[in-house]
């Protein structure tokens, strides 16, 4: 539920968690960067061992996402939001 929070949420919107979420995107058209800014987000969370397979499709001005996310423990999920 953490990740797809991080995935729903920008920087800024939650009082009291200010630093949590995605940055704005500004350059919304440009998956490569898209991803990178996911990547970087969820990686943070020291529960996270790593983030993979991320697809991040542009259809108008929203973003779909996809990522499988490997926590400490070994478990691997995907998320899709």
């Amino acid at each position: 539920q953490a990740v797809k929070n991080k995935l729903l949420t920008f920087k800024g919107e939650m009082p009291n968690y200010e630093n949590m979420g995605l940055p704005r995107l500004t350059f919304i058209n440009d998956v490569d960067y898209t991803a990178a800014q996911i990547r970087e987000v969820l990686i943070k969370d020291p529960r996270v061992a790593d983030v993979n397979n991320i697809i991040a499709q542009v259809e108008g001005d929203v973003v779909r996402i996809g990522v499988n996310v490997v926590a400490l423990t070994g478990e691997s999920f995907n998320v899709k939001v």
